[in-house]
């Protein structure tokens, strides 16, 4: 994408430059031309977060390789299909933390809760235990101020074949007395789910939204206010789990203006080599994930952003929000 720089500058919250552009999820994004996460002006009517955090198996003879998977229910008149989020694969346990956040546009219906045994070989695996939580069963006052903390615990109903012995050799065949399931979760909204976001985004977990088809019908341009961008967008900072090199804002200078003033005291023989320049101008890594075992972050996504916040930013070439660099990429 246009040019590589060895070294992107940091900028500092107020900097005021050209009028900026972020990709939203659509439904947030198309009613509010500014995006204040941190204040009052944060657009929350169209957005809930829902979490499965916690699990526990009790009463089988082998530990599973678990996974959790969200289903997504969109009320019947909206014709949307159903968007499913899985969660990373705890190997070899009968209790964890999956810490799955998923943003759910507010007018969902419920969402289904799938508990597997994970199989790479028959995706997902095999289901120990099931769920659906109607989002109408959390008051939306309680939801908007202090969330609905949920909890699961059900038996866990051995498959047919197994519960009459035809598989002798199956792991869970000889599973003695009660199998049961537990699950831990939450359902916010309002200040309540940006409390909880801002939550997650400090320990590295970012909360998950439909975000691979990239489509322009699921994703639409918010404008940036530049003398606010500290309040408008999501980024890594003190006290969070990403190391302080990926803290702030991050100007992405693909003309190279920040040298006018001649190179950079701390590494006076860079220079810059570019032979076409992008029109972007900030990111950051507010919205990511990031794994403390491999140093890597994820979901630096560059088309597409979260309800609440973008965390990739575009010139607003006409002045009217618009970009032909994004329009391009996210058809």
């Amino acid at each position: 994408l246009g040019c590589h720089r060895k070294r992107r500058p940091r900028i500092e919250p107020g900097c005021r430059r050209s009028s900026m552009l972020a990709a939203f999820a659509a439904a947030a994004a198309a009613t509010s031309q500014a995006h204040d996460v941190w204040g009052t002006g944060v657009n929350t009517t169209g957005w809930a977060v829902f979490a499965i955090t916690d699990f526990a198996i009790g009463g089988l003879t082998k530990a599973p390789d678990a996974q959790v998977e969200v289903i997504v229910e969109p009320k019947m008149s909206l014709g949307r299909p159903e968007v499913s989020h899985l969660s990373k694969v705890l190997y070899g346990s009968t209790s964890g933390v999956f810490d799955l956040h998923v943003y759910l546009p507010a007018d969902s219906s419920a969402v289904t809760v799938n508990l597997y045994d994970h199989c790479s070989w028959q995706e997902p695996g095999e289901l120990i235990f099931t769920t659906r939580y109607d989002l109408a069963d959390c008051p939306a006052e309680q939801s908007a101020t202090q969330g609905c903390a949920l909890a699961w615990q059900e038996p866990v109903e051995l498959p047919p074949l197994l519960a009459a012995k035809q598989f002798p050799w199956h792991p869970w065949a000889a599973s003695p007395g009660e199998r049961s399931a537990r699950l831990l979760g939450y359902h916010a909204t309002g200040a309540e789910m940006v409390s909880r976001v801002r939550v997650a985004s400090r320990r590295g977990v970012g909360v998950q939204f439909e975000d691979v088809s990239r489509d322009p019908a699921r994703f639409a341009l918010g404008r940036i206010q530049n003398d606010a961008i500290e309040t408008q967008l999501f980024f890594a900072e003190a006290g969070s789990v990403f190391p302080e090199a990926l803290h702030g804002l991050w100007w992405m200078d693909q003309r190279g203006v920040s040298l006018k003033d001649g190179p950079y005291p701390s590494d006076p023989e860079y220079t810059q080599v570019c032979l076409g320049a992008a029109e972007e101008n900030l990111i950051s890594f507010g919205e990511a994930s990031w794994d403390n075992e491999t140093r890597c972050a994820s979901g630096v996504r560059q088309y597409s952003g979260g309800p609440l916040s973008g965390h990739w930013t575009w010139f607003d070439e006409s002045g009217n929000g618009e970009s032909k660099p994004w329009s391009s990429g996210a058809d």
